[in-house]
């Protein structure tokens, strides 16, 4: 954990890149180190959430934080209240979590490291690319559908020139 969070902050990779490592290295994604908890995933690679989700975790400070989610009761349909409600769970913003007031456990990070890493997230940091993402001009009909023959990821859409390709753009 203390490597991503090294990559991400001080080598500025991006999540991707990150993934892209980690899977490259053999190092088992969360999904794979816990098969039991983890049976709808395939376990094959590490993928840009988990590296997300892993810089996001106030956990690693050696903290236990409470209040990052609420629960909101959202009608199923407003124009017929007698449908009834369903419970979805919000985030609540990082400036209502409530924080313990020491470590629980032994920290992997400094608390000022995932401060820095939120911002960078968040857009705010160095290293964050600040370009306007492109919408695809192409249309990928098989898009989702073909799968890497060799190891099982998702292909990919590409156009070279005039030519529509898919490829796997897992490095083997």
């Amino acid at each position: 954990m203390q490597r991503i969070f090294h990559l991400y902050q001080v080598a500025k990779y991006g999540l991707f890149a990150i993934a892209e490592i980690l899977t490259c290295e053999g190092i088992p994604c969360p999904s794979a180190h816990d098969r039991a908890r983890n049976r709808h995933r395939s376990g094959i690679a590490w993928s840009k959430g988990a590296i997300r989700t892993i810089l996001s975790n106030p956990r690693y400070t050696g903290h236990q934080v409470w209040n990052k989610q609420r629960k909101d009761e959202v009608l199923l349909d407003v124009d017929n209240v007698a449908l009834g409600h369903e419970t979805r769970m919000r985030w609540n913003r990082p400036d209502t979590w409530v924080w313990s007031s020491s470590p629980v456990h032994e920290p992997l990070i400094t608390i000022e490291t995932f401060e820095h890493v939120q911002q960078m997230l968040a857009g705010k940091g160095a290293g964050k690319n600040t370009r306007e993402r492109k919408r695809t001009h192409h249309p990928y009909v098989f898009r989702g559908l073909l799968h890497c023959g060799i190891c099982g990821r998702r292909m990919q859409g590409q156009q070279s020139q005039d030519r529509l390709y898919y490829r796997c753009r897992f490095p083997n």
